[in-house]
């Protein structure tokens, strides 16, 4: 028992090296004098034909409260990072709406002058502006996807958003940030080399030891693969993946061009995963289902080896 106790504290250290590191919190580079600096939202009211920005809202048919889950949207991305969620407009698609703000972002972000957002009210639609410049307008649809009552409180929590995005966007463009997040990179991979070894050692000398005092094997003279060194290979393997997958998406996660990556192989793994496309008799399974029969049977395997040792 104590060296099991022993066992399950150094490798939950071990394997948290890498988390440690992926919350320590450092202070970004000052933005300098070519930085976006602060965002400023700017509420006005576009044209005379709109005499009560408030009177749209008390106006509002019912059917527009519709739940967000009936509704149908496309969330926007910058630099790997889901800002919000809009609807079709028009004969655009949600799809081609969200890929066209995302556009009009990329290239913002990418010029290091200040962004100021407007916020206007035009023929009773809110319009979000940066630097005078249309980005979109904010339709009931995009209100009930975001769970506001009007189209006017959503278009300010987007203001909102789109500050902090672009702010944080600007600002991960600079050499400054660059330069400190390759450092910070390095210590991580550093970190997943170190919980690597680290890993193996344990396996090897308590673990092992372990898993012959459960089965009541004697593995020095068992050098043939068997069913519970088939557990500790694959559990080693497992947990060193983890490790170096935790290392991974900490160091892809500090640029914004690999962050951008990081989420369409985490959006198409997690699809791939949870999504049911294998079909077997009159069911269908998805890869995940798999996962855990695999695991389940190989546990019964174990169970097994260990119970034939205990009867001899």
């Amino acid at each position: 028992m104590g060296r099991l106790r022993q066992f399950v504290g150094v490798v939950l250290a071990a394997m948290m090296l890498p988390i440690c590191l992926m919350g320590l919190g450092w202070t970004k580079p000052s933005a300098g004098s070519s930085s976006a600096g602060t965002i400023k939202v700017i509420s006005t009211t576009a044209s005379a034909t709109v005499a009560a920005p408030a009177t749209p809202a008390t106006t509002t048919p019912a059917t527009t409260a519709a739940p967000a889950a009936a509704a149908v949207g496309q969330a926007v991305v910058l630099d790997g990072q889901p800002l919000f969620q809009v609807g079709g407009a028009g004969e655009l698609t949600a799809q081609e709406r969200a890929s066209s703000i995302e556009q009009e972002l990329n290239e913002l972000a990418a010029d290091p002058d200040p962004k100021t957002i407007f916020l206007e009210v035009r023929n009773e639609v809110p319009v979000i502006l940066v630097n005078g410049d249309y980005l979109m307008s904010v339709t009931q649809l995009d209100a009930t996807l975001g769970r506001s009552e009007t189209p006017r409180a959503q278009a300010e929590r987007l203001s909102r958003a789109l500050q902090t995005a672009l702010n944080r966007a600007q600002q991960e463009r600079q050499k400054g940030y660059l330069s400190q997040a390759l450092l910070y990179a390095a210590l991580a991979l550093l970190a997943a080399a170190a919980a690597h070894w680290l890993l193996g050692r344990l396996w090897f000398l308590t673990l092992r030891p372990l898993m012959a005092a459960i089965t009541f094997s004697h593995q020095e003279d068992e050098p043939e693969a068997t069913g519970s060194n088939l557990l500790l290979g694959l559990t080693l393997a497992l947990a060193r993946l983890l490790v170096w997958l935790g290392a991974a998406l900490y160091v892809t996660n500090l640029f914004p061009f690999t962050r951008r990556l990081t989420y369409a192989a985490t959006t198409g793994l997690a699809n791939g995963l949870f999504a049911r496309s294998l079909s077997l008799g009159e069911r269908n399974y998805s890869v995940l289902d798999l996962l855990i029969l695999f695991g389940v049977l190989l546990g019964l395997v174990i169970a097994a080896s260990a119970v034939t040792n205990l009867l001899r």
